[in-house]
């Protein structure tokens, strides 16, 4: 399995969740990489199940902030314009549904350049989102429910919307 950073990726050759798997934690590290241009450092990761990264900055009065974040990285976003925001698996609760992150990071990766897209939304603000249009676009796959988000839905109610060019091997 080869690395999607430096553009191009085929999900058609995954062989397994593994591999999915490993795609999802390279998505991980780019988001480590662009927190840590922002001023903040990696204080853990995905040491519980309640979230996926704990960043964390000096603020003015040099008292460190922390904030917890929950990752995704969606392929399909690209190509479809829509997030997938998982809210049950094997007819458990899970995803937004159980998260305790402060914030939901997703990053979109292009099928053809090296411009990432990272998507910054407070869970709150999300979980109202879901209030607001739950009965809209719920879908499930492969025993997995989630809602779906029109992906500018999200850029125009989160904190954070940019898109990032990885340059070399951050991976």
């Amino acid at each position: 399995m080869s690395s999607w950073e430096q553009g191009g990726f085929d999900a058609k050759t995954w062989k397994d969740f593994n591999d999915r798997l490993e795609c999802g934690l390279q998505g991980e590290n780019v988001v480590d990489k662009y927190m840590n241009q922002l001023g903040y450092g990696v204080e853990s990761k995905g040491e519980t199940s309640d979230y996926d990264r704990v960043y964390s900055a000096k603020t003015k009065l040099n008292l460190v902030k922390s904030t917890s974040f929950e990752i995704k990285t969606d392929f399909k976003a690209a190509n479809t314009f829509n997030l997938a925001i998982e809210f049950a698996s094997n007819g458990l609760p899970s995803g937004i549904s159980i998260t305790k992150a402060d914030y939901q990071c997703f990053i979109i990766p292009s099928a053809t350049t090296k411009d990432h897209q990272i998507i910054i939304i407070s869970t709150e603000q999300l979980k109202q989102l879901i209030i607001e249009h739950k009965q809209d676009r719920v879908s499930t796959y492969n025993r997995t429910g989630f809602y779906l988000f029109d992906k500018q839905t999200i850029i125009d109610n989160g904190k954070k919307n940019d898109t990032i060019t990885i340059k070399g091997n951050h991976i």
